[in-house]
């Protein structure tokens, strides 16, 4: 709920009710305590309307761990591979990397284990179909609340068109 604080601030509140009890073991009064939530609110609220901004893009983007898992995959990422993030969430980032290309990323992860960005670079990735899709893509470190690097967040943006425009 949310409460006025003396300075006239609306502040979100987490109350606790806790019955207080005689000696005789009968509730004689209760405790109110109100703890101010409205820090953790607003982080929810960021992380909310950070997650809409994922999951409405156009472009796919996907996190994964450091050894190379897909962790998260966005409605976008489904489109573009054709893979559903049930299928894909769990399984190596191999599943959209032609064999050809395995080697290609070898650098970028080492950026990324550094806690360096990759900027945006051009290659093919595959589609579940075996469609080969040529993508733009962009990688950055994704951080614990310590600082340490723990996954990488990936952009993929498809360029076929353009690709085809250039040719």
């Amino acid at each position: 709920s949310r409460r006025v604080a003396k300075d006239g601030r609306l502040v979100d509140v987490l109350v606790t009710l806790s019955p207080i009890k005689s000696v005789n073991g009968e509730i004689s009064s209760i405790s109110v305590v109100f703890h101010d939530i409205t820090d953790r609110k607003r982080a929810e609220n960021a992380r909310s309307r950070l997650a809409a901004i994922v999951e409405n893009s156009n472009d796919a983007i996907i996190s994964r761990s450091l050894d190379r898992v897909i962790l998260t995959w966005n409605v976008a990422a489904e489109r573009m591979f054709g893979w559903s993030a049930q299928e894909a969430v769990g399984r190596k980032i191999d599943i959209i990397v032609p064999p050809s290309r395995l080697g290609e990323n070898a650098g970028y992860r080492e950026r990324i284990h550094r806690g360096e960005s990759v900027p945006n670079y051009d290659t093919v990735r595959l589609a579940m179909d075996g469609r080969h899709i040529d993508v733009s893509i962009s990688q950055s470190p994704i951080r614990n609340d310590r600082g340490e690097v723990v996954a990488a967040s990936i952009i993929f943006r498809d360029i076929t068109e353009r690709k085809r425009a250039e040719q």
